[in-house]
C-alpha cells in the first residue's frame, strides 16, 4: 500500500532587527521618535499534506534600552493552504505572508515593528504574470482599555516588457473607541495604484511611482468625508 499523502514537522523562525528613527521637528505630520528593537519568532508546524499545515509559535520583541527580558509576546497560530497558484491563511500570523506591495502611507515603520502579526484571513492568488490578494486584519477589540479596529486590505498587479510592473493597493480601515466611551467613529479609505521597474544594474533596482487617494470621515465631527490626496516615490537599491 502506498500513501499520497506527506506528513512532516517543520521548525522555522525569524530574527530581524529594526530601527526606525523619525523626526518630525517643525511639522505636524507626527512626533520625533527612535524606535530600535529586536524580534524573534519561533514557530512550529505540522504539514499534513502537500498543500495543508498548521503552525503554532510566539513573537517575541525586546526593545533595546528597556530593563525588561522581552518587553512583548504574541501569540501565532494558524492555518495555511497553499498550492502552485492559490494560498490562504487564517488565524494569528505574519505579515510577510501577505504578497501586496502596501505603501508606507498603509503601515509606517514604527507600526510594522510593533504589529507584525495580521489576526485573521487572508487569500491569494499567484499567476505568472499577476496576482491578486484579499485579507481582513481585525487588531483591536471592543473593551475598556482597547478600540475596536479593523482593516480590510485588497491588492493586485502584473508584469509587463520584463521589467514592467502596475497595480493597486486598497485600505479600508474602521476604528470605534472603547466601550467606555460612546462615539468618535471613524474611517480610514486609501487607495494606492502604482506603476514601477525592477532591473539589475550591478545593483537591484526597484523605482515605483503612485498615487494615495484618500478619504476619510470622523463621525463624531459630522463634517462629512475629507479627500486628501498625494503622490509617492519609492526607491530600492539592494546588492547581495
Amino acid at each position: 500500500l502506498s500513501s499520497a499523502s506527506a506528513q512532516e514537522l517543520f521548525f522555522d523562525g525569524e530574527l530581524s532587527t529594526h530601527f526606525d528613527n523619525t523626526e518630525y521637528t517643525g511639522s505636524g505630520i507626527g512626533d520625533s521618535r527612535t524606535v530600535f528593537a529586536v524580534r524573534l519568532t519561533p514557530t512550529l508546524g505540522y504539514r499534513f499534506d502537500s498543500n495543508h499545515s498548521v503552525v503554532v509559535g510566539a513573537n517575541l520583541l525586546k526593545d533595546f534600552g528597556s530593563h525588561n527580558v522581552i518587553d512583548d509576546t504574541m501569540l501565532v497560530a494558524y492555518y495555511q493552504f497553499q498550492n502552485s497558484r492559490f494560498g490562504a491563511n487564517a488565524g494569528i500570523f505574519q505579515r510577510n505572508k501577505l504578497i501586496g506591495h502596501y505603501s508606507r502611507a498603509f503601515f509606517s515603520d514604527a507600526y510594522l515593528i510593533y504589529h507584525p502579526l495580521v489576526q485573521g484571513v487572508a487569500g491569494r492568488y499567484t499567476g505568472a504574470k499577476g496576482f491578486a490578494e484579499l485579507a481582513v486584519d481585525w487588531d483591536g477589540i471592543y473593551s475598556p482599555e482597547v478600540r475596536e479596529k479593523f482593516r480590510v486590505l485588497l491588492a493586485g498587479g502584473g508584469t509587463f516588457a520584463e521589467i514592467g510592473y502596475a497595480g493597486a493597493s486598497f485600505s479600508m480601515q474602521h476604528f470605534a473607541n472603547k466601550s467606555t466611551f460612546y462615539g468618535n467613529v471613524v474611517d480610514n479609505l486609501i487607495l494606492n495604484p502604482y506603476v514601477g521597474v525592477k532591473f539589475n544594474a550591478f545593483f537591484d533596482f526597484d523605482i515605483r511611482l503612485g498615487g494615495l487617494i484618500t478619504a476619510q470621515r470622523d463621525r463624531k465631527t459630522d463634517q462629512g468625508w475629507e479627500l486628501p490626496a498625494g503622490g509617492e516615490l519609492y526607491f530600492k537599491m539592494t546588492r547581495w
